[in-house]
């Protein structure tokens, strides 16, 4: 169990605690998988270096399934940093350090401390131009900003009611978030063209059943069976061999990097 550093005071904590409580999303899951197999492709499209001593923050950490895979692949060091206390006493003790902090104070022992940010799934759940900002002030000059947020609009369903989301994204909007901060952009791909059929049948049903909140949350995120599983396994499979940079995608991810 991680040793938590307490920053911040107590502050509003908007996403829902029950996510951790009820859904089984570890290292193992699908999703998760796919998505650290973007990341890392993406590293190397960018060439950074993998084995380079960089310490870097995962914010909106949880209970650490970022961290845990980042230092899996790679030599970095990664801090991570949440103000859900109940998600960081679930987060194991890696090789970075773990934060109760709200990054919109701003903290002078937090300035330019980082080589690198994590921003996974987060900036759909906060009004993102400030809270982007907030951020920067804990990255270095040049150093670099790993974002991924769920994409096209269109796709939007109770279920991102439920979990907290207040926007889904198109490349126009991400690339226009990073030039409003000031990020110069590397890299910016959809990815998960094969989960959109499923996330638009996903809005037709949950309009439909009359679903709780908790249940709709889990419901949303974890396959129904382990044939379910199966094939969403294949979909990442196929999609990341056959078609690496989809047109469209269920997600964004983009590299960019702090002007100096």
């Amino acid at each position: 169990m991680a040793v938590i550093n307490t920053i911040s005071k107590h502050t509003i904590n908007n996403f829902p605690t029950i996510w951790y409580d009820i859904t089984n999303i570890t290292t193992d899951h699908f999703w998760i998988q796919w998505r650290q197999h973007i990341f890392l492709q993406l590293l190397k499209k960018c060439s950074i270096d993998f084995s380079a001593p960089l310490l870097g923050c995962d914010i909106g950490c949880g209970n650490g399934l970022v961290q845990t895979l980042c230092e899996q692949h790679t030599q970095w060091i990664v801090d991570g940093v949440d103000i859900n206390d109940h998600a960081l006493t679930h987060n194991p003790s890696l090789r970075g350090e773990t934060f109760y902090y709200d990054i919109n104070e701003c903290r002078s022992e937090m300035e330019e401390k980082y080589d690198f940010l994590i921003l996974f799934d987060v900036l759909e759940h906060v009004e993102d131009v400030p809270f982007l900002d907030a951020c920067l002030h804990m990255l270095k000059p040049g150093g670099y900003v790993f974002i991924n947020i769920p994409a096209l609009p269109f796709c939007t369903s109770k279920y991102d009611e439920a979990i907290g989301h207040v926007r889904r994204y198109t490349k126009k909007g991400i690339t226009s978030l990073l030039h409003k901060n000031e990020l110069r952009l590397h890299v910016l791909q959809y990815w998960a063209m094969g989960l959109i059929p499923f996330a638009l049948c996903r809005r037709l049903l949950f309009g439909i059943l009359p679903l709780n909140k908790d249940r709709m949350i889990r419901v949303g995120m974890e396959p129904v069976n382990s044939i379910v599983d199966r094939l969403f396994r294949m979909l990442m499979v196929a999609e990341t061999r056959l078609l690496p940079t989809p047109p469209i995608g269920a997600s964004i991810m983009s590299i960019a990097t702090k002007e100096q």
